[in-house]
């Protein structure tokens, strides 16, 4: 059924919402800006590593102080990982020759 991958069953919580926090209204932007500020490191190359991994470090010992936002990026890394599986498997199963890196 087209679009079934992206409903989700009355009272089941989407990651996402994990990050909504009456305490704490700001929780979910500084989680967002940490991953774009992660995700542009990662695709970058002139950029000096270890002024920009250390305040990266700092940035996520301090996220992760939140109970909320620890889970949301535990959460976050356990569907990079599946995803990874599931592209290996294709890989495999289609013998796609990538070099290794």
């Amino acid at each position: 059924m087209p679009g079934r991958a992206h409903r989700r069953n009355e009272g089941e919580q989407g990651i996402s919402e994990l990050l909504v926090d009456e305490k704490d209204p700001d929780l979910k932007s500084r989680v967002d800006d940490y991953r774009i500020r992660n995700y542009r490191l990662q695709q970058s190359e002139n950029v000096d590593l270890y002024d920009a991994v250390d305040s990266l470090e700092r940035d996520s010992y301090a996220l992760r102080k939140s109970e909320k936002a620890n889970a949301y990026l535990e959460a976050e890394l356990e569907v990079c990982k599946m995803v990874q599986k599931v592209q290996d498997c294709i890989s495999e199963a289609i013998r796609i020759g990538v070099p290794e890196i």
